[in-house]
């Protein structure tokens, strides 16, 4: 994909070749256009479109269930709401204005607000029996950070950039500066965009993310202030680049909140109980610096081929967090999140229509890359003997352990034709596959087999705390390779009544093997499902219910009370695994 090329791109993204029946499908549940605003001059189109979005969910399953809320490292997300309460109860507005001169030059501004009842309480939900122990928020109050982005009412300016396309030497140069997005590369799910071309290269919106399983790559991405092009220089080569001039990190769920995994993550919760008398406090970000990415792109499209190849080169500041101990702040231990700069990144990609199929596979490799932290885990300052055995050095602005590794991104898009069973449906299958190739820096903060606390060895000391303290695959340590599966499939009937289209969306996605060498990129049995009922009326007014839910595997132990408690979790998103919930969405443009 490109958000480059014809100025009428103005949306944050665009789609690869894709067969014309499985873009006709696709507009069926596209709702409605934006409305043009008429004008008295010819060269000058405006449009003005706002979608409002009413989204309200129910928890089916009891909290608590599997000992997760028994940890006081997770107990708030997972009492956040019990079975049965509201989780979600909230109205979005997302406004977006174009404006277009002699279809060449032109400006995109867009932005959302929100509302969100079901947090405005303002207060945070624990675990009776862990009154006594102190909790992430002060005084059991959200901070204005999380009230801000869940209860609100709350808004931010999304998309703000200017576009223009001349020519030069006879073919068209195309830009775009300001707020805006560019997506490359060929994937189409969220593991595609967390092991694709195009990772890092805008932030992603992991709150979405978990919330909607099944969601468009192209949704999830935000944009930044950079500078970007594109230029044709032949009918079958196109060259782009792209100047970041902002940085940001993805957009997490926060501690606290329904789909927040660990109390004390990450921009909200301001504290973590660690053992009696001692709590480390939230130490922000240690933030890299915000200017100077690059990117560069070329797609070429042979006649031969009949398809499109496009070949990457990225250097670029990580947008997904590692968080770390350290020594600071008033309890003298906090924990502070970090951004390793100068990653390198070298792809190519292929995408190409096989038997009416939609077919795209990308190859990349990540030099200097942070690889897969323990959470929590100490760094340098903090008199921790069983995590290093080498000199752990700050490098750029954390201490993340760094290496190389390869990402693999297979993904195929097709429309099945009309059955006894339905009229037509969709469907997505994406294959995502990363392997470590070598540990290159502070390879002992690395939580994989063999390093740090992943080592065996420490079995074999004869010391209980080293004993105590190994970790390994099912705590989450990184394994040489790993590969993920994501299948949406959805059937669709029309006009069962007058005006009326409906729809089942179905997507599941689960790590078949092994537990990725990066960060949220996969651990094994760890993955989602939904299942839907969706209604397009008069093609302007669309409504949703879907059941949500996730699965993995947990460790668990038994507390003084005699209770189930969970002590290890192999997956972040495994913890949201007693948080299955309903949700009925209504959606109009106008």
């Amino acid at each position: 994909m490109n958000t480059q090329g014809h100025p009428s791109h103005l949306r944050r993204c665009t789609l690869r070749a894709i067969p014309l029946a499985v873009l006709t499908t696709l507009a069926l549940h596209g709702g409605a256009q934006a409305m043009e605003i008429e004008t008295s001059n010819p060269d000058v189109e405006v449009r003005w479109d706002n979608t409002v979005r009413y989204n309200v969910g129910q928890r089916v399953e009891d909290a608590n269930a599997s000992g997760i809320g028994n940890n006081p490292v997770y107990d708030e997300g997972e009492f956040s709401f019990t079975k049965g309460q509201t989780v979600t109860n909230r109205v979005d507005l997302l406004s977006e204005v174009d404006f277009v001169y002699k279809k060449k030059f032109g400006f995109r501004v867009s932005g959302a607000a929100w509302y969100d009842d079901a947090y405005s309480s303002g207060k945070v939900n624990r675990n009776p029996a862990l009154a006594a122990v102190p909790g992430s928020y002060t005084n059991n109050e959200l901070s204005d950070y999380t009230k801000r982005f869940y209860a609100g009412p709350s808004g931010e300016i999304l998309d703000a950039f200017v576009f223009g396309s001349v020519d030069v030497g006879g073919a068209p140069l195309t830009f775009k500066a300001g707020r805006h997005t560019v997506f490359w590369g060929e994937s189409l799910l969220l593991g595609g965009a967390l092991h694709g071309v195009s990772y890092s290269q805008s932030p992603i919106d992991l709150a979405k993310g978990f919330a909607t399983p099944g969601v468009d790559a192209k949704e999830l991405f935000r944009p930044l202030s950079s500078v970007s092009g594109q230029y044709q220089v032949t009918n079958d080569l196109s060259v782009a680049a792209q100047y970041f001039l902002d940085w940001e990190s993805y957009r997490y769920p926060e501690g606290g909140t329904f789909l927040g995994p660990a109390d004390f993550a990450f921009n909200g919760p301001q504290q973590q109980f660690l053992r009696p008398g001692l709590i480390a406090t939230n130490g922000g970000v240690l933030k890299p610096k915000t200017q100077g990415d690059i990117a560069l792109a070329a797609r070429w499209s042979p006649e031969w081929l009949d398809g499109t190849m496009g070949f990457y080169y990225r250097n670029y500041t990580d947008k997904l967090m590692g968080i770390s101990l350290l020594p600071g702040g008033p309890t003298g231990v906090q924990y502070k999140q970090s951004y390793a700069e100068n990653i390198d990144l070298l792809g190519i990609s292929l995408g190409k229509n096989i038997g009416g199929i939609s077919v795209g596979t990308e190859v990349s490799y990540r030099s200097n890359t942070p690889l897969n932290a323990q959470t929590l885990g100490a760094t340098p300052g903090l008199a921790n003997p069983l995590l290093f055995t080498s000199t752990v050095a700050l490098n750029g602005n954390s201490y993340q352990a760094r290496g190389n590794t390869w990402h693999v991104v297979m993904n195929a898009l097709a429309v099945v034709p009309k059955t006894a069973l339905f009229d037509t449906a969709s469907m997505i299958g994406e294959l995502t596959y990363s392997a470590l190739d070598k540990v290159t820096a502070n390879q002992d903060m690395f939580f994989g087999e063999g390093y740090g606390v992943c080592r065996k060895s420490l079995l074999s000391t004869g010391s209980a705390t080293a004993v105590s303290a190994y970790k390994d695959k099912a705590d989450g340590c990184s394994t040489q390779e790993s590969i993920a599966l994501a299948f949406n499939f959805t059937p669709t009937w029309f006009q069962v009544m007058p005006g009326v289209d409906l729809s089942m969306p179905m997507a599941i996605s689960k790590t078949i093997y092994g537990n990725s060498p990066v960060t949220l990129g996969g651990n094994e049995g760890n993955g989602n499902y939904s299942i839907g009922l969706t209604a397009d009326v008069q093609q302007k007014y669309r409504f949703d219910l879907k059941y949500v839910d996730f699965f993995g595997d947990v460790k668990t132990g038994t507390n003084a009370a005699g209770q189930p408690v969970v002590t290890s979790q192999n997956g972040l998103s495994t913890l949201f695994r007693d948080r299955g919930h309903i949700a009925f969405t209504f959606k109009t443009t106008f």
